[in-house]
């Protein structure tokens, strides 16, 4: 394809993605060596005691002991793939720090698995500017200070997605072993493996390429629930047992979208002492699904509040917010234009790329709105908002082009 003289050449456009690249890397290796030092807290502080314990301990997790529940454990195994990324860290490394940069290559990777899967699925500009957009993306820098699970699961599910464009069954078995490893580390990543199988029914893809990629996943699933259930004294299960608990803190009398921990009071621990984490779970969900049913109006009320909470910004993060705010505003009004532009394949495989992050939303509306629960599904809003800066720079191109011949 021939650029228009006044529209922004592929050289310049590659030009400014690797300027984009090296500041977003550069940014992030400041912000891990000034960081470093600084305590986990919150979410990020339980994946690291864990870790720790277990390091400190030579086992993996969950240990026996820790599936026990109340009153000296959690009630629930939490990203069961991400502390035991932790705790190898802290065995190769002597320190969980380690982790920052591991994070800095987990972003690496989902870098190249989304300028990969542009280019392998819509070509021309959209794979520099879909690069541009993650680089630009503020997530990308502010979880990489941290022992969460985001990073590390996004690099393994759009690696799993990027191998599975590939036609060699073999490759596409290993896509799926990559699946099963994202799912370990974050039970969402399970959206992301049937949007891949839906976007290959949906292409008419000889069904070899879909049930592989499924017999991958499959054997990956079992191989790790064999591993949960030798490791945690024979209970067996996959990932982590978060749902009832979240679903627990979006519909309680005190909730309001967003996260808040006032259900969590002596009475509840009194109830939940005594029992291990897959029974605390269901006495969670039990306790939701009864608050739902005396609640059914209020319950469906919040589903907006949540919404908002998961679309929106992290109000805890004051230094980024104006920025985050910006970004997030832009991104959605070109991904509807990008959805606009693409209307015509939304009935086909695009309606597969929008399965996860609609699921997403729904998620959210059970459980809990929260920024970081949205992060994963912004590469799944770049496939839509690239297309939609592209057709920007060809429009102003051809505006000027206009403007020119008048002018002369």
């Amino acid at each position: 394809m021939i650029d228009h003289p006044f529209s922004i050449s592929r050289r310049s456009l590659n030009l400014t993605m690797t300027a984009c690249i090296a500041m977003w890397l550069l940014s992030q290796i400041v912000i891990v060596l000034n960081g470093m030092d600084s305590p986990q807290i919150s979410d990020a502080l339980r994946h690291e005691t864990l870790a720790r314990q277990c390091a400190d301990a030579g086992v993996w997790y969950p240990s026996p002991e820790q599936t026990a529940g109340l009153p000296d454990n959690p009630t629930y195994i939490n990203y069961a793939g991400l502390i035991n990324i932790i705790v190898l860290c802290i065995k190769a490394f002597g320190t969980y720090k380690a982790v920052f940069w591991l994070n800095i290559l987990s972003n690496c990777v989902i870098l190249a698995s989304i300028y990969m899967l542009t280019k392998r699925l819509c070509g021309g500009k959209t794979p520099a500017i879909a690069a541009i957009l993650y680089c630009l993306c503020p997530m990308t820098v502010f979880y990489v200070c941290e022992t969460m699970s985001e990073l590390p699961c996004m690099a393994m599910t759009f690696l799993s997605l990027a191998l599975a464009c590939r036609k060699r069954v073999t490759t596409l078995l290993a896509a799926g072993l990559v699946m099963a490893a994202a799912i370990y580390i974050r039970p969402v990543a399970v959206l992301f493996a049937i949007a891949a199988i839906l976007f290959m029914l949906l292409k008419r893809e000889n069904l070899r390429r879909p049930a592989a990629y499924a017999a991958g996943a499959a054997i990956g699933c079992l191989l790790i629930v064999s591993f949960n259930t030798r490791i945690s004294g024979g209970h067996r299960f996959l990932s982590s047992t978060t749902l009832g608990v979240n679903m627990l803190i979006g519909a309680n009398d005190y909730c309001h979208g967003s996260y808040n921990d006032m259900v969590f009071d002596d009475n509840l621990s009194d109830a939940l002492t005594g029992r291990n984490v897959f029974e605390c779970d269901s006495v969670y969900r039990g306790l939701a699904y009864d608050w739902i049913r005396k609640n059914p109006g209020k319950w469906i009320s919040l589903s907006l509040p949540k919404i908002k909470s998961q679309l929106g910004v992290d109000k805890n993060r004051e230094r980024g917010i104006s920025y985050t705010y910006f970004y997030l505003s832009v991104l959605y009004l070109a991904t509807l234009f990008g959805i606009w532009i693409r209307r015509r394949k939304i009935a086909g495989p695009d309606i597969a790329v929008l399965f996860p992050f609609a699921c997403g939303l729904a998620l959210s509306v059970l459980t809990v709105g929260a920024t970081r629960y949205n992060f994963p599904y912004i590469p799944c809003l770049i496939y839509f908002a690239a297309p939609a800066f592209g057709k920007l720079l060809r429009t102003t191109a051809d505006s000027r082009i206009a403007s020119n011949t008048h002018t002369s």
